[in-house]
């Protein structure tokens, strides 16, 4: 029987070391190793004695026991040991020692160890059967049932006979049921190491069958080279991708198989290599199984690129048998690589000429990625300074950290759109619209932000606002009655407080209310006319209407009006004036102008008439001054005297002078009423004429005239002489102090369309600062000693301008010169 546990014993422990997945084996050995010294303690009887013998069997017996239920509850599937199997083995152990030295009954002690076997080998079944159900190991089954079978004989040799054959029969069944489990537990083994052996081989097979049904199928390029002593490569298999890519690289040749044929001389017969094309192919494999390391190369063979990876298969002893060639077709994914390349170039061309600004830059922390030129010249910061930094570090940002994370909420939704105003590098606050979304980038959320410069519109419209503003303050306090209306309805829609106090109602009673309902129209074919005149685009400047007020008085206005936008609404803006008294007042003047015009005639009539008797009635006085003094200065008295006679010559002098003015009064007086009938006058010829009379009146002077072109006018021809003639003598006079006078008469167009005149010369001139007595009758600038003249020659010419609906003005300095301008209608 020790043999037969000791069998038992090996046998599990082999079962414990090569099968890891049958938990509690372990712990079974263990417990079939306490079986086998308990046997080897029985033996032992005669040489140590029965009481020691005897508690060497108890105490194997209760430890096998415990070991064996620990490793049947860890086959039946308990994740670990029991606790109470500690003071069940202790218990044990103490019931060994009484059994042995203490005098327990033999009958209780066999009760007791030969129960608990009996237990121990029923829970060690449990544990066997249920391992069974988890397994595909055969031998369990069959293990356990004769578990059970050698506890129904613990049980039965508590009660067995004392005889000497009753003991051998025991025995020898025990001893058949070890051996029973022992040759079950070696028979399960050996079908079960054929089984794994036949499966692997099955596995195997199907690993093969699998791997090459890949290779086949796979789109990369495979084959395996056999390496030859002498350096050759023999070709042992070729995948059908490598086949396709062969003939792809090569349409126009009938190609082979390359099986069994030496690379080198493949490549040259069936592709067409030169030696050197061959040897650069071959190159990598021989430096593969040269080196005993992975080699990669990329080539391009007949229009087609491949990347290839040479790995060398070796022995144990390190030399390389085999060369194994894995490629791949990269032409398409290159093709699309470069397409992708370009079009990464033409988008960042597009970017960068962009003339909007955008940026790239992480979602989380911000950071920039990416800015184009535009970005940076409405900033103010190179791309060096801002990419890897945040809007935040380079002071750009204007917000505060609410206003970011409710966009990145906004953002995070969605694309989205907004207004943001951002501080540049120069300090100055700007205003962009906004478009910004957001993007996976290598990994990392991103947001692409699209930023319109609107600095100048946002100006703008804070300008139109303040304008508005002033607008809607002026339109208020406008002194004129204004009114903003809707066009169809004529439905009041503003009046400023002018119209209030011209209609004398309250803002209330009118915001609100139509035309129609005011009865504000005295005739409503008017409005018609004025909606007519504004749906043609015409401007009202000066519409003559009548309006009625609150009290039903009745205005004559002039309405000026304009068709406008109001509010997204069409509308009229209109002003009033209210010219009701204007007219009552017009219906009398013309009464008034006649009865005028008739007290102004008369009066005109009065003066002439007084004039004319001033002149006449003077002339008689200073005829008999001049003629007594002639005869005074005659009379040999006077003659002897001289100083009388330079008071007689005095008074016939100032007589005379006297008789000049009164000439010249009664001639100005005559202007006003005579009559002026103009027609074309040449200029040329008048003005050459009257410069031929001067010069013959101041002969011996040297005087230089100079004529620009001169041009036909439409004048008075008398009265044109003497404006002329006045201008041009004044000249000739006023220049006598120069060695050479030089006199020009020129003309031109006014800005006006008229006809521009001067009379320039080189003489004393005069001081502007009193520019203003030249044209008053008798008002004289130089004394009367140092040039002649009554000083009313001037005022005449004024007046004969004036009445041809011209003027008469003049520029000059001392000593410089002076002229003389007037204007003509054409």
């Amino acid at each position: 029987m020790t043999i037969f546990s000791l069998v038992v014993t090996l046998a599990f422990a082999y079962l414990a070391s090569q099968e890891e997945r049958f938990g509690g084996l372990r712990a079974v050995t263990v417990a079939y190793a306490f079986n086998t010294l308990r046997f080897v303690a029985a033996l032992a009887d005669p040489l140590v004695g029965t009481t020691h013998s005897s508690f060497a069997i108890n105490i194997c017996s209760t430890l096998g026991g415990v070991f064996l239920v620990a490793g049947a509850l860890r086959m039946g599937g308990a994740a670990r040991w029991p606790r109470w199997l500690v003071p069940v083995g202790i218990a044990g152990i103490a019931f060994a020692a009484w059994g042995a030295y203490g005098g327990m009954p033999l009958v209780l002690r066999a009760i007791i160890f030969l129960a608990f076997g009996a237990v121990a080998s029923w829970v060690f079944a449990w544990g066997l059967f249920r391992l069974a159900r988890r397994t595909t190991f055969g031998g369990f089954r069959v293990v356990g049932m004769l578990a059970v079978v050698l506890g129904v004989l613990r049980v039965a040799a508590a009660f067995w006979p004392s005889g000497a054959t009753a003991q051998i029969v025991g025995l020898m069944l025990a001893s058949t049921v070890y051996l029973a489990i022992g040759v079950a537990l070696i028979t399960a083994m050996q079908r079960s190491q054929f089984l794994d052996a036949r499966d692997a081989k099955l596995q195997a097979k199907s690993a093969g069958r699998q791997a090459q049904a890949a290779i086949d199928s796979t789109t990369d390029m495979m084959s395996l080279l056999r390496v030859e002593p002498d350096g050759r490569l023999i070709v042992e298999m070729v995948n059908p991708s490598h086949v396709k890519f062969t003939s792809g690289a090569f349409p126009d040749r009938e190609i082979a198989t390359p099986i069994g044929r030496d690379l080198g001389e493949f490549l040259r017969a069936e592709l067409g290599l030169s030696a050197q094309d061959a040897d650069a192919v071959l190159s990598s494999y021989r430096e593969a199984a040269r080196t005993g390391l992975p080699q990669r190369s990329i080539a391009t063979i007949g229009g087609r690129t491949r990347e290839a990876v040479f790995t060398p298969l070796a022995e144990r002893d390190g030399r390389v048998t085999h060369v194994f060639y894995r490629g791949t077709d990269t032409t398409e994914q290159r093709r699309a690589a470069n397409e992708l390349r370009r079009s990464g170039e033409r988008l960042a061309r597009i970017l960068d000429l962009a003339p909007v600004a955008i940026s790239i830059s992480t979602l989380s922390g911000g950071r920039i990625h990416y800015v184009n030129p535009a970005w940076c010249r409405q900033t103010g910061y190179p791309a060096g300074e801002a990419l890897g930094r945040t809007m935040r570090e380079l002071g750009i940002w204007a917000g505060d950290d609410r206003r970011r994370e409710a966009l990145l909420r906004e953002l995070q939704a969605g694309p989205a759109q907004f207004e943001h105003s951002y501080v540049n590098r120069h300090g100055h606050t700007q205003h962009s619209l906004v478009s910004a979304m957001t993007f996976d980038h290598e990994g990392e959320q991103c947001a692409l932000v699209i930023a319109q410069d609107v600095t100048a519109a946002a100006e703008a419209r804070q300008r139109a606002n303040v304008l508005t503003e002033r607008l809607a303050q002026v339109f208020s306090l406008s002194p004129a009655p204004l009114v903003v209306a809707s066009f169809d309805e004529g439905r009041f829609l503003e009046v400023n407080d002018a119209w209030l106090a011209f209609y004398g109602g309250r803002r209330e009673e009118v915001i609100g209310r139509t035309a129609h309902e005011l009865q504000y129209w005295v005739d409503p074919y008017d409005r018609d006319r004025l909606l007519g005149a504004l749906r043609r685009g015409e401007r009202i400047s000066d519409f003559s209407t009548r309006f009625r007020r609150r009290d039903g008085s009745v205005a004559d206005c002039i309405f000026r009006a304009e068709a406008i936008e109001w509010a997204g609404t069409k509308a009229i803006v209109g002003s009033l004036q209210d010219v009701t008294e204007l007219r009552r007042l017009n219906e009398t003047l013309e009464a008034r102008v006649h009865e005028r015009t008739a007290e102004l005639e008369q009066t005109l009539g009065e003066l002439e008439a007084f004039s004319y008797s001033v002149s006449h009635d003077l002339r008689a006085p200073l005829r008999a001054m001049s003629s007594f003094a002639s005869l005074l200065a005659a009379r040999s008295a006077v003659a002897g005297d001289a100083q009388a006679a330079d008071y007689a010559e005095r008074i016939t002098r100032a007589a005379g002078r006297m008789a000049e003015i009164v000439n010249e009064l009664l001639r100005y007086s005559r202007l006003a009423r005579q009559p002026i009938e103009t027609q074309p006058v040449a200029l040329e010829p008048e003005v050459r004429a009257l410069a031929r009379e001067l010069g013959e009146q101041v002969a011996g002077r040297r005087i230089r005239w100079e004529f620009g072109a001169l041009p036909v006018v439409r004048a008075d021809p008398m009265l044109l002489r003497l404006v002329l003639q006045n201008l041009m003598d004044n000249a000739v006079k006023y220049s006598r102090q120069r060695d050479e006078a030089v006199i020009s008469v020129t003309a031109r167009d006014d800005a006006a369309g008229n006809i521009e005149i001067a009379v320039r010369d080189n003489g004393v001139g005069f001081d502007m600062a009193h520019a203003a007595n030249l044209f008053r009758p008798f008002q004289r600038l130089h004394d009367e000693t140092e040039f002649e003249g009554t000083g009313i020659g001037l005022a005449h010419a004024k007046r004969i301008i004036e009445r041809h609906g011209g003027r008469l003005w003049a520029e000059a300095a001392p000593g410089q010169g002076a002229t003389f301008r007037f204007t003509l209608p054409r």
